[in-house]
């Protein structure tokens, strides 16, 4: 286990400050869903899907970004939808990023004032939409039946709702609802 751990820390050192779970003082702040036009619902009621996808970073070599270009500009999605892609800085885990697209603030779950936000599921339920979160892991995980709520969405549902709405169970480190499967619900 030791030589493992020496092993972890000379492999990651280049790495070793690039973690951090809040911007400096002064960071510009960014959102896709500010990029995207998103943070106004649209007049003439639209379908609009916002994924948050915990660990996907901009390919960096040839291959993978030829794949991921070809992946994201199917010539049959063009003629049906609006797709936009760009980047914006990481900061923390995966739910610092929820509170960044769906609340447009840098923020963490723990001590985030949802009373005193202004979230676009409350957004686009005042405007009519329906809105809904999926979320393929257990709601336990990062407390999210706690706080998903507090974000006014119409319906939640996490892996045991998409297991019995149709989602294949998947397992690993993190099972649950297996994610390939949750476009044909958000389809329905």
């Amino acid at each position: 286990i030791y030589a493992m751990s020496m092993i972890d820390d000379v492999a990651a050192r280049s790495t070793k400050d690039s973690y951090h779970a809040v911007p400096a003082a002064g960071e510009p702040f960014h959102a896709a869903t500010t990029m995207a036009g998103l943070e106004e619902p649209a007049a003439g009621k639209r379908n609009v899907v916002i994924i948050v996808v915990e660990a996907l970073g901009r390919p960096t070599s040839r291959v993978e970004k030829a794949l991921f270009d070809a992946d994201w500009n199917r010539p049959g999605w063009r003629t049906r939808y609006d797709v936009s892609q760009g980047s914006v800085p990481y900061y923390g885990s995966t739910t610092n990023a929820e509170i960044r697209e769906l609340c447009g603030v840098w923020g963490l779950y723990m001590n985030f004032d949802f009373a005193k936000s202004d979230c676009l599921p409350g957004r686009y339920r005042k405007a009519g939409y329906k809105t809904t979160a999926m979320h393929s892991f257990t709601g336990e995980f990062f407390d999210r039946t706690h706080w998903y709520p507090k974000l006014h969405f119409d319906r939640i549902e996490f892996a045991s709702d998409l297991i019995k709405d149709g989602a294949r169970p998947c397992g690993g480190m993190f099972p649950g609802a297996c994610d390939k499967d949750v476009p044909a619900l958000i389809a329905r």
